[in-house]
Formats: C-alpha cells, sequence, structure tokens
C-alpha cells in the first residue's frame, strides 16, 4: 500500500514538474482587408506567425521570415534575418530603447516622425461580455487608439487559461513602438488587458480609408522548444540597426 503510495506521490510531481518547464508554443493568423490609397493598391493580406516561449526568452517568426528572439538573462532583444546572415539588437529596457532611438535619430527624422505619427493615445475599456472561444473563456476588450494620421478601433478577445508569460508575448511590438511618443502612457493602458489575445476584430484608419483587420490564435500547446532557438547562429554579423518608422 506505501509502494503504491510512493510511487502516485512521484508520478504527480513528475506531472507536475513537466508542466511547470514545458515550453509554449503558438501559431496567430492575421487578415487585413485590401485597399487602395493615393493610386496604389495593396492586396488582402493573411499572414500566419509562430512564437516559442521559454522562461526568459522568446522566438516570434513572422509569415515574412522575420525572426525576433528575446533574451531576459542577456538584456538584450535580437532581429534575425536569416537569408543575410545578419542580426541587430536592441535593449530590453524599454527606457533604453526610447532613449537609444532618439540619440540615433537625428532632430529632422523625430519632428519628421512626430509630425506624422503624432503622440499615440490610448484607450482600453473592459466589459462585462465573455464568450468561448475553441477551447478558451474569453473577456472582450475594446481598444481605441489614435496616432493621428492612423486610428485603430478593436475588439480584443483575451483568455486567462492560457498560462504564459504574457508580457514576454508583447515584447516584441512593445520594443518596435518605444521610440514613438506616448509609448509609456499606452503601455500603461494595455495593462489594462489580461490574459492571451485569443481573437481581434476591427479596423484600422489611414487617412479616412478604413482597413478590417482580424486575428486568430490558431493553436497553443505545450512543447519542448527546437534546441538553438533562442540563440543567434553562429557565424552571423552584426549590423546595426536603424531607427525610423518601424526600426527599419
Amino acid at each position: 500500500m506505501k509502494k503504491t503510495l510512493v510511487v502516485s506521490l512521484v508520478a504527480m510531481l513528475l506531472l507536475v514538474a513537466g508542466s511547470v518547464m514545458a515550453d509554449s508554443y503558438l501559431k496567430q493568423a492575421t487578415f487585413m482587408d485590401g485597399m487602395e490609397m493615393m493610386g496604389q493598391s495593396q492586396p488582402a493580406r493573411y499572414d500566419t506567425s509562430e512564437t516559442w516561449i521559454a522562461k526568459g526568452m522568446i522566438y516570434s517568426k513572422s509569415s515574412d521570415g522575420g525572426v525576433f528572439i528575446g533574451r531576459v538573462d542577456q538584456g538584450k532583444a535580437y532581429l534575425v534575418d536569416h537569408v543575410a546572415k545578419t542580426y541587430s539588437e536592441m535593449p530590453i529596457d524599454l527606457t533604453e530603447i526610447f532613449e537609444t532611438a532618439t540619440e540615433k535619430m537625428d532632430k529632422k527624422t523625430t519632428d519628421e516622425v512626430a509630425g506624422m505619427m503624432g503622440s499615440i493615445k490610448t484607450i482600453v475599456t473592459p466589459t462585462d461580455e465573455v464568450k468561448k472561444i475553441k477551447d478558451w473563456n474569453a473577456k472582450k476588450y475594446v481598444v481605441e487608439m489614435d496616432m493621428t494620421m492612423m486610428k485603430t478601433l478593436m475588439d480584443t478577445y483575451t483568455t486567462e487559461d492560457i498560462k504564459i508569460d504574457v508580457e514576454l508575448l508583447n515584447l516584441s511590438n512593445q520594443c518596435m513602438m518605444a521610440p514613438l511618443p506616448g509609448f509609456e502612457d499606452m503601455i500603461n493602458e494595455m495593462k489594462k488587458i489580461k490574459g492571451v489575445p485569443v481573437f481581434n476584430e476591427g479596423h484600422i484608419e489611414v487617412m479616412g480609408t478604413k482597413i478590417k483587420t482580424t486575428m486568430e490564435l490558431l493553436e497553443y500547446k505545450e512543447a519542448d522548444a527546437p534546441a538553438g532557438i533562442f540563440d543567434i547562429p553562429e557565424g552571423y554579423k552584426k549590423i546595426e540597426m536603424k531607427m525610423g518608422m518601424g526600426g527599419k
């Protein structure tokens, strides 16, 4: 009887340890309507992205092959180009990102960015609406974002059923947007949103043109991340990150 109890306890401890140590994988799909603006046509787009999250580390690959790696242990994030075999780096500390970006942009560029984008104004409104989306219990938030020439209105559904580091999940977007005026206020406002996004729907308005967009979490699982995925491949050349719109 005691032997059976000990075996059961060991099995349970192994199960718990495994769930705590397991890495997380997410696959998302984003759809954006086609549009016409200033004589230019942009076809509708359907893109997928994949993300791996481990303790203090994140790897995210977009549909165009761009890779973002965040490493809390190193205090740095990396943008990796596997085609050119190059990478650039930035600090994870968002205040340091902003200061670095400001130093590297000359006054003319800074004024141009401020004139085009203005200051980010963000309003997050939690609602009482909840619904089942796939296997997850989700809560609705309404997100409004105003950047002068671009306005966003989005219904965001998030779940707390998925237990991952949400700050890590949001790291790549935060790093790219950190140089923009009003960023700190936006981050504080977005903290109202609890959990992992599983579905978004709404529109982006640019110069009077509304573009419908959706995001859907296609897959989530716990599994071991591929070996070395959070590391810069050997032989890749470090290049300077250009500080401009979108960090390019």
